[in-house]
């Protein structure tokens, strides 16, 4: 479909009535250019990590000592991806109204440090890790947060399972 000027219509990706200044939780998936296998394998229904796996997992880790108000332990680092609970919170009320764009400003520092250390390791400047975007979802109760921790904690096995 298109507008009246030609230009396609965007799909929202906001929530109707979620209020964007609110304490909460995000569920993300980033993603490696082009589904290239970087992070590591599967095997046995767990993730080795690779050289450049552990310099993702390490700056995922370490995103989260820079900043208050900000956790991210559950995640999971596949071999071409990620997934984590994003969770913000205890920002002072004035600052609330940029919790959405606290997220973006985490996943794009994360992404850029962890391209930085990988060109670096690599010798190569003009190396591309990840896709442009990232996807994310509001964990929107208890129940919702507890889905989606079983879906990271369960991602190794069902991955493995896809590849035999």
């Amino acid at each position: 479909m298109q507008t009246a000027s030609g230009l396609p219509i965007r799909k929202r990706i906001r929530l109707r009535d979620f209020h964007y200044s609110s304490e909460c939780a995000y569920y993300i998936t980033v993603n490696a250019r082009q589904n290239r296998q970087l992070f590591g394998c599967c095997e046995n229904d767990v993730v080795r990590l690779s050289e450049i796996g552990e310099i993702v997992r390490v700056e995922w880790l370490r995103t989260f000592t820079m900043r208050q108000g900000v956790s991210g332990e559950r995640f999971i680092v596949m071999p071409n991806h990620m997934h984590a609970i994003v969770a913000l919170w205890g920002m002072p009320e004035e600052n609330r109204v940029f919790y959405r764009r606290e997220l973006c400003r985490i996943v794009g520092g994360f992404k850029a440090a962890v391209t930085s250390q990988i060109r670096a390791l690599r010798r190569d400047p003009g190396f591309v890790v990840w896709q442009p975007r990232y996807y994310d979802h509001i964990v929107r109760n208890y129940e919702d947060y507890v889905r989606i921790a079983a879906y990271i904690a369960d991602n190794p096995r069902r991955w493995c399972a896809r590849r035999e």
